[in-house]
């Protein structure tokens, strides 16, 4: 009996080591599969706005909405159009960008669009604070000019575009326009083409400020646009495409 005992028991803990031994392998087999398991791709880093930010050392002001940095990157302004060489208050608008940023680090914001098609840095430029972009045209050296997905200030501009109208600060505005009878600046241009074809332009299209008003030849100034067209002025075809 005490032989046959001994031998359950040998038989027993026999079982019992292979038993421990089967779990061990079929866990290890578990572990292995499922390292092999393909993983879920990690996803894309959410851009948060503090890498929309960057500082960068202006080394010289190109004209009044553009800038070169210290590495030899073009930075355009974003959501505003200054005078290029050779236009109306090109200088004025240069000098007064230069005297905020020229020599300067200042702090650079992103928007949606990194670059425009000329490969230039699209960014809003901060100063101390200020919106440098927005305080060109709240001074009337730049106006409001949107194109694209960066609109982030656009509300701001074109207010600061009304106030520098209101004040009578538009550098930019060839010859004297009229006002309303509240004093309001009647800025929109209602010029007569070569082939005698009317057409009117808002300060926010690409030809405005090469048009020239002379009113001798029949072209006038309008209030509103309800106005030109009623009196037979189309919108410029350039401006349509802006405005869509």
């Amino acid at each position: 009996m005490h032989i046959g005992t001994n031998k359950k028991r040998v038989l027993l803990v026999l079982a019992s080591a292979s038993l421990v031994l089967a779990l061990v392998l079929a866990r290890g087999a578990h572990l292995n599969l499922w390292m092999l398991q393909p993983r879920e791709k990690p996803s894309q880093q959410v851009e948060t706005p503090r890498n929309l930010f960057s500082e960068a050392f202006v080394e010289k002001v190109v004209d009044g909405d553009t800038i070169m940095l210290r590495n030899g990157e073009l930075v355009r302004l974003i959501g505003i159009d200054a005078p290029e060489r050779g236009e109306k208050c090109f200088l004025e608008a240069k000098n007064y960008l230069e005297r905020f940023v020229a020599g300067r680090t200042v702090l650079l914001e992103r928007d949606v669009e990194n670059r425009d098609r000329y490969g230039r840095l699209l960014r809003y430029v901060l100063v101390d604070g200020v919106n440098v972009n927005v305080e060109m045209v709240r001074q009337g050296f730049a106006k409001a000019y949107h194109i694209g997905a960066n609109r982030k200030y656009e509300r701001i501009i074109v207010q600061a575009e009304k106030t520098a109208l209101r004040k009578g600060l538009q550098c930019w505005l060839d010859g004297i326009p009229p006002k309303k009878g509240d004093g309001t600046l009647c800025l929109i241009k209602g010029n007569i083409s070569k082939e005698g074809e009317k057409i009117y332009h808002l300060p926010s299209c690409p030809d405005y400020n090469n048009t020239k008003i002379e009113e001798e030849k029949g072209e006038k100034w309008f209030c509103t646009e309800e106005e030109a067209i009623k009196a037979g002025w189309r919108i410029s075809k350039n401006c349509r495409r802006e405005k869509e």
